[in-house]
């Protein structure tokens, strides 16, 4: 789940700076690591969600025999995206359970 979080962010950042519609490699983002069976996983789950798209394969580097995905964020689901990249303090759910409980110890 943090994995998938920080591919998220990563993702909305670019997504604010270049746009809807602009693609980056996957293997290009910081927690991109080779190798990696939980990126990939959290790639592929994201994936069929369809929280992000993707263009594979076809995007070859250089004198590399690899192929290389593209992805960026589902301009059509940015809302559950804002929500699951949201900080725990912002979420409501958090701050009405500390209210209950501080009700409760009165």
């Amino acid at each position: 789940m943090f994995l998938r979080k920080k591919i998220l962010k990563e993702l909305y950042t670019f997504y604010e700076e270049k746009g809807p519609d602009n693609y980056v490699l996957a293997d290009t983002l910081k927690c991109f690591s080779p190798r990696n069976e939980k990126f990939l996983a959290a790639v592929n789950g994201l994936l069929r969600e369809e929280l992000i798209k993707g263009i594979a394969p076809g995007i070859k580097a250089k004198g590399s025999t690899q192929d290389r995905v593209a992805i960026a964020i589902n301009p059509a689901k940015i809302r559950e995206i804002k929500k699951e990249i949201r900080n725990w303090y912002k979420d409501p759910k958090f701050w009405i359970t500390v209210l209950l409980t501080m009700w409760d110890l009165l």
